[in-house]
């Protein structure tokens, strides 16, 4: 009984950590226009403040898992929260637009900490016959603060004003640090330890160069040129974790479990071909349908609602099911959504959207749990902040390519025109083609799946 409350505890505060963090990363997004205003930022420097976040977060993901490793996760998982919560006060005094692009900088290392640790402690501290179920509430945790984040910053926005948002964030996210000092002890003292330098150099520059350059491809080659350069640093970090000792990530460890592989691939594979959908929808709404942003941000809640709903009942049924066959069909039913947006033109009734909405969000519930519990089931314990470090930055490259892919075909047929119901159908064979590239990437993803657990039917 005392290991069931204390595997509760550990699964109550993680949760509650995923539902934070989420919470304020779509809720800053609604109140960028008004810090734009107070601060009086430029478009680019309102840019920065997401892609500067996102960057850092990605860039310091391997190193940290890897230090939790040697050290202790747990500690850096306080310590992050800690981190991250004293930076987010500090943004909602701050008056110079600068200082808050170089804050958000280090609340993405803060997250960062965060992203590198939390399902690695869950997999520790959580019996492997529970671990779906741990999973399932965190990942529906993360879904629910991405749903309610948007519609609380609006509220606060407009009735406090945008400052309000950060305290009111600094509030929670203090919480969630008392929380984890009183139900995750450190069972270790924290050491100095030695990682991979040059691997450490490599994946911060890599990651940083793919994400200015993908959000760089409207300056046409300055943009391209990043991209390209951070697929070749990418591919030197790769070669140089093959050639030292103690590596950011063990490629040996990856490429010698067959269902490991897989479901790392799966997970890179499904962010891109979905991720960017909300996106392509959030524009198509407000667009071609002549949404307003209110209307438009009430229907694509859609998803993340049922996300929310499913993520921990899918999580639960994979501790006594085989995870792989449920991601197999959480997959499919992804794909089942791509191909009926396919299908979508200015003249395509709403309920179409709706079902579309729906398949959606229910087959990212059935895939999301399953498939980390599968991730999170094939490691060795010393290698947990590795495996958890190693899917937050798949995620994170997943959402790069994804948008990518649209920015790419939205240079080709929209341009430098706006996006607006005069060139909606220019915008709508921007997105006919950002679909269709999602399609092929979910058709690989459910090849390789249907083959994993062919392989691997348990």
């Amino acid at each position: 009984m005392h290991k069931q409350s204390n595997s509760n505890s550990v699964i109550l505060t993680i949760s509650f950590s995923q539902f934070v963090m989420p919470l304020m990363f779509s809720g800053i997004g609604i109140t960028l226009p008004s810090v734009g205003h107070d601060l009086q930022a430029t478009g680019v420097q309102l840019g920065l403040v997401e892609s500067i976040y996102l960057g850092a977060a990605a860039a310091i993901l391997l190193p940290m898992g890897r230090v939790a490793d040697l050290t202790d996760k747990k500690t850096i998982f306080k310590a992050g929260l800690i981190f991250y919560m004293l930076i987010t006060f500090a943004l909602g005094f701050l008056q110079q637009i600068e200082l808050f692009i170089g804050l958000r900088l280090l609340q993405g290392i803060a997250g960062g900490m965060l992203l590198a640790t939390n399902m690695a402690i869950l997999s520790e501290l959580v019996p492997k016959k529970s671990l779906g179920r741990a999973i399932g509430f965190a990942v529906g945790s993360v879904y629910l603060g991405l749903t309610t984040g948007p519609f609380i910053a609006g509220i606060i926005t407009t009735q406090l004003g945008w400052r309000y948002v950060y305290y009111l964030g600094g509030v929670l996210i203090g919480v969630a640090a008392l929380i984890s000092l009183k139900n995750i002890p450190s069972d270790k003292k924290m050491k100095f330890v030695t990682i991979d330098l040059v691997g450490t150099l490599l994946i911060i520059t890599s990651i940083s160069l793919l994400v200015a350059g993908s959000s760089s491809l409207g300056r046409g080659v300055v943009g391209y040129s990043l991209l390209v350069l951070g697929i070749i640093t990418m591919l030197l970090f790769l070669a140089s974790q093959t050639r030292v000792k103690d590596p950011l990530i063990s490629l040996k460890m990856i490429l010698s479990n067959s269902k490991l592989t897989s479901a790392l691939l799966v997970q890179l594979i499904n962010y891109a071909g979905t991720f960017g959908m909300t996106f392509l929808f959030s524009l198509y709404l407000q667009t071609v349908k002549e949404m307003t942003p209110q209307e438009a941000g009430i229907t694509l809640m859609i998803s993340p609602v049922i996300m929310a709903v499913f993520a921990p009942v899918f999580g639960r049924i994979s501790d006594t099911v085989s995870p792989a066959k449920i991601t197999l069909i959480g997959m499919c039913f992804c794909l089942l959504s791509t191909l009926i947006a396919w299908s979508v033109d200015a003249t395509t009734p709403m309920w179409v959207l709706y079902v579309q909405f729906a398949l959606m969000g229910f087959g990212f519930a059935m895939f999301s749990s399953p498939n980390m519990n599968i991730i999170m089931s094939s490691v060795e314990k010393k290698f947990l902040g590795m495996a958890s470090a190693i899917v937050a930055e798949l995620r994170s490259l997943g959402m790069v390519i994804s948008l990518t892919l649209i920015t790419i075909f939205l240079s080709l047929y929209v341009g430098k025109n706006e996006i607006s119901i005069e060139h909606a159908p220019e915008y709508l064979q921007a997105m006919h083609f950002s679909i269709i590239s999602f399609v092929f990437l979910m058709v690989i993803g459910v090849t390789i799946s249907a083959l994993s657990l062919k392989n691997h039917p348990k």
